[in-house]
């Protein structure tokens, strides 16, 4: 194949996670021996992206499942010790407590953890004893997580999140403002980060804060919600 620039490639969420030390241990040691063989050019790893094939076995009962290396990852921490509380996690793979949850819910919904909280209300996961009935077999948790890869709607949000509190500033100014008077005063005035978005992005992330009832849209104009 040929890559035709960076431009054509997915975003890529940017979600550090520590991997089991023995697994460490060998991409360590492959890139090594690759550096070698292929000096200069070296491997840099990207813990968060990939695939990871599993076979898990729970009360006799197994299941085959196809998911990220976070999510294996909290999974084999349960090798370690059969219950773990959410900031424990948190603290060995190195991620936010939602990142901890949400790469959970996977074994959650597939019977092989269980979430509780403990006396002092905090959240707890533990390995459950058996599989239910409704359990088992295969699963594929990639199409569902999205493999780290966000698409382009995310990924522009992401980067027009940091004008929202200019747009809500100015429509705090003014009663409304048209799309191109707010698209010439983000180029006017927006320097740190400079504003570098078309007419096009920008409607398209006011029409996502008219969906979230932060702006209103009358005609071609735009007005901040009344609270």
């Amino acid at each position: 194949s040929v890559i035709l620039s960076e431009c054509f490639w997915p975003g890529l969420q940017g979600e550090e996670v520590k991997l089991p030390q023995d697994i460490e241990t060998e991409l360590n040691l492959y890139a090594s021996k690759y550096g070698t063989l292929k000096a200069p050019r070296k491997l840099v790893w990207k813990h968060h992206l990939g695939v990871v094939n599993l076979d898990v076995e729970v009360g006799g009962s197994k299941i085959s499942v196809r998911v990220s290396p976070p999510q294996a990852a909290l999974l084999l921490a349960f090798r370690e010790q059969k219950i773990w509380d959410i900031d424990a996690l948190s603290s060995k793979l190195g991620s936010t407590p939602s990142n901890i949850r949400r790469w959970a819910m996977v074994w959650i919904n597939s019977g092989v953890l269980q979430e509780t909280r403990a006396t002092n209300n905090s959240m707890v996961f533990k390995v459950c004893d058996t599989l239910t009935e409704d359990h088992g077999g295969e699963m594929d948790a990639i199409d569902a997580d999205g493999g780290g890869v966000s698409s382009m709607e995310e990924q522009l949000a992401q980067e027009m999140a940091v004008y929202e509190s200019y747009i809500i500033g100015m429509l705090t100014n003014f009663d409304s403002l048209p799309l191109e008077r707010i698209h010439n005063m983000l180029k006017m005035f927006v320097v740190e980060p400079q504003y570098d978005k078309t007419s096009e992005q920008l409607a398209s992330f006011l029409g996502k804060l008219v969906t979230e009832d932060k702006l209103i849209m009358e005609g071609t104009s735009y007005r901040r919600v009344s609270k």
